[in-house]
């Protein structure tokens, strides 16, 4: 009977007998500037009419939610991350389609059915894998939680990055110079401790963080390339057990700009490149010159969400010092004008003064103060772009 069907009428026919519902039709398609992505959805649920979202605990089910790659500048690449998405998905190196995800949940399905736990409900596992494009660099990020018996639920992200044009698999390695790891590294555990509120002089032992090299700061081997920086990604009991907070944290590219190659497939800017200043390297809203102190600076504002906070960074002359990051507020007042209070930080993160005045007809004044009141400046800076 089946086989006087059409072939896709046949496949949900099939599936239909097995109990395998599909779920949301995989139509939808997102274009990338160099790649096409497919988006995917399977679930399974036991009882098999219910609604995981509605049903307080008694919906045991699992889900995939993941893209796949139809078009990459390297036509190699499509068919390489797609095996790998099924794979991480199905959790098999031997897996490549929809198939293994299927055989996957029908195994969750049958052991959710067994004596052993039969009557224990609100099992859930989840599974996402999504695909984006930052520069020339393709990544693949891979999460996936839930609660399938035992003392805590589960959490685990893996991500991976290819070169779009080449097809290779990227490393750090790929995007600093060399000898980028000591520095990169003691960059990365300040902004470690800032995050998770880790004072210097205190062991990571004291915030229930536990590393495995006798408690010594590593990197984890998993990252994501945000727009503000690289998003170190620490899975659940890497550095410490189920109640210790997530370890993961964020290095703002501006903080180790100094460390990139200057042709890095990132497309992040550096300090070193061409003769412009960082304010033409950065996504600059608005940028403002002038003086501080009898000082020549530039302010970058970065793109905002119009809600009245404000963050950005400035720098003396040519940047050779450096960049210092600031964040605050932008107050609208009736004379069309805007009170402004910044406050600046260094690249340890910690406070090192306040900018109080007032921007108005592009004209931006008022006073710069360090953080004890010890010291005052004037500063007059003046709308560029």
């Amino acid at each position: 009977m089946l086989s006087n069907q059409p072939k896709t009428l046949r496949l949900v026919s099939l599936l239909a007998l097995l109990g395998l519902a599909l779920a949301y039709p995989e139509t939808a398609q997102s274009q990338g500037k160099d790649i096409t992505l497919q988006d995917h959805f399977y679930q399974r649920t036991l009882p098999e009419a219910c609604q995981p979202e509605s049903s307080q605990g008694n919906c045991n089910f699992i889900r995939f939610t993941y893209q796949t790659l139809l078009r990459a500048p390297n036509p190699n690449l499509p068919a390489r991350v797609n095996k790998k998405v099924y794979e991480l998905l199905a959790d098999s190196r031997e897996a490549s389609s929809r198939e293994d995800l299927v055989e996957r949940a029908e195994f969750f399905i049958e052991m959710k059915k067994s004596p052993e736990f039969i009557h224990s409900n609100g099992w859930d596992d989840s599974h996402q894998a999504t695909i984006r494009q930052k520069g020339q660099v393709l990544s693949l990020h891979y999460s996936a939680g839930g609660y399938t018996g035992g003392a805590h639920p589960y959490s685990v992200s893996q991500h991976f990055h290819y070169d779009l044009v080449s097809g290779r698999t990227l490393s750090l390695d790929d995007f600093f110079k060399p000898g980028y790891k000591p520095k990169l590294l003691a960059i990365a555990e300040k902004n470690f401790r800032k995050t998770h509120g880790i004072k210097p002089n205190e062991s990571y032992s004291q915030h229930g963080f536990d590393f495995p090299k006798n408690g010594t700061f590593t990197l984890s081997e998993f990252y994501a390339f945000e727009s503000e920086g690289i998003y170190f990604d620490y899975d659940r009991y890497e550095i410490g057990p189920y109640v210790t907070p997530s370890g993961s944290f964020l290095v703002k590219y501006s903080d180790m700009a100094h460390l990139l190659k200057e042709d890095n497939l990132l497309g992040v800017p550096t300090h070193n490149q061409g003769r412009q200043g960082p304010a033409d390297q950065f996504d600059c809203r608005f940028t403002f010159s002038g003086s501080l102190a009898k000082k020549t600076i530039t302010m970058c504002f970065y793109p905002d969400k119009n809600d009245g906070r404000v963050h950005g960074h400035y720098y003396y002359g040519d940047a050779s010092g450096g960049l210092l990051q600031f964040e605050g507020t932008a107050t609208p007042q009736n004379d069309g004008s805007y009170l402004q209070r910044l406050e600046e930080r260094n690249a340890q993160g910690n406070t090192t003064g306040f900018f109080i005045g007032k921007l108005k007809s592009g004209l931006m004044q008022g006073t710069w103060s360090s953080t004890d009141g010890s010291r005052s400046y004037p500063y007059r800076l003046t709308l560029q772009r």
